[in-house]
Order: C-alpha cells, then sequence, then structure tokens
C-alpha cells in the first residue's frame, strides 16, 4: 500500500466519481429547465406582440391669431396650466372697435329705410295726387290758351276785312278827291280810317301771336305735368315691388357686415378651447401678428395614447381590445396598462413623399408597419408626448 494514500483519506474521498444516478437526475432537472424556459418562450411568443418603436402621443392644439394686430398683453407663460375659456392674449382692439360702430350705424341706416317705407309710400301716392291736379290746372289752361288763339284769330281777321275796307275806301276817296268830286277833308277821313285799320291789324297780329305762344307754353306745361304723373307712379310703383325687397336685402347685408365686425372683435380676445398645459409660447407682449400667427400650443396631458408601429405580418394577431403593457423610457420600472383601440388603414409608407416604386414601376418588397393607436387606463402628468415607449400587446386578451 502506497504510504502517501493512507495518510490522506479526504483527497482519495474526493477523487471518488459521481454516481450514475446523480448524473442522471441533473441531466433531467436541465432537461426540464430548458423545456419549461421554451416553453414560456413559446407561450410569450404567441400570445403577445412585442415592439419598441413606439412613442407617447397627444392632441397638440395650436392656438392662432384670427385677426392681425399688435399683442397688448400675453396672460400665460410657457409650463402654466390653463382652463377652457380662460384668457390668454389680447389683440390691439381699437380698430375693431371702429369697424364695429361703422357697421352699426350702417345697420341702424338700412333699418330706419326700412322703417320709414310706408311713409315714402304715402309720400309717393301724395305727389301722385299733386302732379295729377297740375295736369288738370294744366289741361285747363291749354284750353283757355286755345280759346284765347280762337279769339285773337277771329280779332285778326276782323281787323284785316277792315283794313281791305279801309283800303278801298281810301283809294275811292283818292279818285274823288283827284276828279274834284269831293273835299280834302273826306280824302284826310280815308286815310286816317286807313291808318286806324292798319294799326289795328298790327295789334290784332300781335294779340294773335302771344295767344299762340301762350297755347305752346301751356301745351309744354301740360305734358311736363302728365310727366311728372308717370314719374310719381314709377316711384309709387318702385315702393310697393322691389323697393321692399331692397331695402331687407340692405338689413340682411347690413347685418352681417355688422356680425363679422362683432366677430372681429371677439376675436381680439384669445381664449384656451380645452384644459391643458401650455408647452410652447410662439408670441409676446408687442409683437404685430397675423392671421394665422401661432400664440401658443396647448396639450391636455390627461388625454395622451401611445403610437406603436407593428410589422405587418404580426398585425393579424392583434385586436382592438386587446391589454397592453407600457414601459416607457423615461420610468423603466413603471408599467402603464392600456389596450388597443385602433388599427391603421394604411402603412406608414402610403404617407410617405417619396414613393416605394421606382420611375420603372418596379416594386421593392421591404418589410411595412402599421400604425397601432393603444389607449392608456392610467392618465396621469408622467406621460409627455414624444416620449419614446416599448409595448407588450396581449394578443386574444380582448375583453378579459
Amino acid at each position: 500500500m502506497n504510504p502517501i494514500e493512507v495518510n490522506n483519506p479526504i483527497e482519495n474521498s474526493k477523487k471518488k466519481p459521481i454516481s450514475k444516478i446523480v448524473r442522471i437526475g441533473i441531466l433531467i432537472l436541465a432537461i426540464i429547465a430548458v423545456a419549461i424556459l421554451g416553453a414560456r418562450w413559446y407561450i410569450q411568443l404567441s400570445t403577445t406582440v412585442t415592439t419598441d418603436n413606439a412613442k407617447v402621443s397627444a392632441d397638440l392644439v395650436s392656438i392662432s391669431a384670427e385677426v392681425a394686430g399688435k399683442l397688448t398683453e400675453v396672460y400665460v407663460r410657457e409650463g402654466d396650466s390653463v382652463k377652457v375659456g380662460q384668457l390668454l392674449a389680447k389683440v390691439d382692439d381699437s380698430q375693431y372697435l371702429i369697424n364695429l360702430q361703422q357697421a352699426k350705424g350702417a345697420l341702424d341706416l338700412a333699418n330706419a329705410n326700412y322703417v320709414k317705407l310706408p311713409d315714402d309710400i304715402k309720400s309717393a301716392n301724395a305727389n301722385i295726387q299733386k302732379a295729377q291736379t297740375a295736369v288738370v290746372a294744366a289741361t285747363a289752361q291749354v284750353q283757355s290758351a286755345q280759346a284765347q288763339c280762337e279769339s285773337t284769330q277771329a280779332q285778326y281777321n276782323s281787323a284785316q276785312i277792315t283794313l281791305a275796307d279801309a283800303e278801298r275806301q281810301l283809294t275811292n276817296t283818292k279818285a274823288l278827291f283827284e276828279a274834284a268830286s269831293v273835299a280834302q277833308e273826306s280824302l284826310y277821313t280815308a286815310q286816317s280810317s286807313f291808318d286806324k285799320a292798319q294799326a289795328g291789324l298790327t295789334v290784332a297780329q300781335a294779340a294773335s301771336d302771344a295767344a299762340q305762344a301762350g297755347l305752346i307754353s301751356a301745351q309744354a306745361s301740360l305734358q311736363s305735368s302728365e310727366a311728372g304723373v308717370s314719374d310719381a307712379q314709377a316711384k309709387l310703383n318702385a315702393l310697393n315691388g322691389s323697393q321692399a325687397n331692397i331695402y331687407k336685402s340692405q338689413i340682411e347685408s347690413a347685418q352681417a357686415a355688422y356680425n363679422n365686425a362683432e366677430l372681429a372683435l371677439a376675436h381680439t380676445t384669445i381664449k384656451a378651447p380645452i384644459n391643458g398645459s401650455l408647452v410652447k409660447l410662439g408670441a409676446l407682449k408687442g409683437q404685430n401678428v397675423s392671421v394665422g400667427t401661432s400664440i401658443c400650443t396647448i396639450v391636455e396631458p390627461e388625454q395622451v395614447w401611445v403610437l406603436a408601429n407593428i410589422e405587418e405580418k404580426k398585425v393579424e394577431r392583434i385586436h382592438t381590445g386587446d391589454q397592453v403593457n407600457i414601459v416607457v423610457d423615461a420610468y423603466p420600472n413603471t408599467v402603464f396598462n392600456g389596450q388597443v383601440e385602433e388599427i391603421s388603414g394604411a402603412t406608414q409608407s402610403s404617407f410617405s413623399i417619396l414613393p416605394t416604386e421606382n420611375a420603372s414601376g418596379n416594386y421593392t418588397k421591404v418589410a411595412q408597419r402599421i400604425s397601432i393607436k393603444i389607449g392608456v387606463s392610467q392618465q396621469d402628468d408622467k406621460l409627455k408626448p414624444g416620449m419614446s415607449a416599448g409595448v407588450t400587446i396581449k394578443t386574444n386578451s380582448a375583453g378579459k
């Protein structure tokens, strides 16, 4: 016997080989462990869909100026919490107040014109009666002038006869005087009668001309009066017909202008449309803004969701209502619960500016991703829009 072996019994015991049964047991345990891990891995792959291609999203409401002008006040700062209807900023309203006053004046005038329409109709009827009276008077003047013309014409005809008789008497008297049959006084008498008859004819002619001129003037006055009746009747017809519609249209137009001016004035006060947090302030007090200039941006932190881009080959397993575990990079130890709310109707590449196919029409097949909207159950201030996230979707868990 080797003396070394006798003196070292412990070392001899360590060198004893492991029994076959132990080795078999270890192998069985290892196989069982691998089987359990494999089963869990398979179950997880078949019942979940996982991706880190996700981010927190929310509705970012950009508040823009609806009228142009200078910002006289800005009442908020970045990070402030705001409520619906809270005043955010104020645009100088001086010009808009003037515009509103002008529009109100135009509206009042249009209403006044419409209100006095019955008075205008009454006045138009009075004008017609007045014009008709003038026609009657002018007709009487024409008739009188015609009678005067007839009278002066008769006087003129009579003066012509008298002049012819005086001329014949003068001629006979001259012949008798030359024959010494009558005295000188007879000749003088005949000459005087002729001169008077000639003067009478001149007077009659002038009277006849004046009467004719009076007739022409009376006829012109009658035509003017008749035109006055027609004009007054036309105005009355307009008032009874289209003028009322015109006044109504003027009122509607003035009312629209007033409403527009009132709305523009209201838009000089910029208010929050939703509850939320102000994440960006884009304009400062004293700055001139135009229509559409961004004043600030508001996000509602309690209404956020997660947008995950899932490979198209995995989308078939996902359904609306499936439960989701969400982990954001900012809080790696916190799990947020959620559920699938919507599956996009198109892949992300469909919205790309550059088409996936080339100029020849050939399409290169690449894995596409479809956006999944995931609602978050616990809405709090931790989740911020834009945060990176990882999601695990529990497929076929809808309604559980």
